[in-house]
């Protein structure tokens, strides 16, 4: 398998499988052991991902999305043709 298979593998492995169940058990620990905290973490972590979830919303779809050659003498007619038949706008 090729090495950026590998590393897509052990990235995503290590995300899902180890760094999210740690910080739950860390806010348990620290719920249990400090609860005046335990707020103040869980109200911080809501608020990032809310941050992040926004910032993806704006920023991360255009550069994961199929990106389109410009329009151009040879290609017009071909994009007027994709476009009418996208927005229904063909003859009747």
């Amino acid at each position: 398998m090729p090495d950026w298979l590998w590393q897509a593998l052990i990235v995503n492995g290590l995300w899902e499988w180890i760094l999210v169940p740690c910080v739950g058990i860390v806010l348990a620990i620290l719920r249990k052991k400090n609860p005046s905290w335990a707020g103040t973490i869980i109200y911080g972590l809501g608020g990032s991902a809310f941050a992040a979830m926004i910032l993806f919303a704006l920023v991360g779809r255009p550069i994961l999305s199929r990106q389109r050659p410009p329009t151009s003498r040879e290609n017009v007619e071909a994009n007027l043709k994709s476009w009418s038949d996208t927005f229904s706008l063909a003859g009747c």
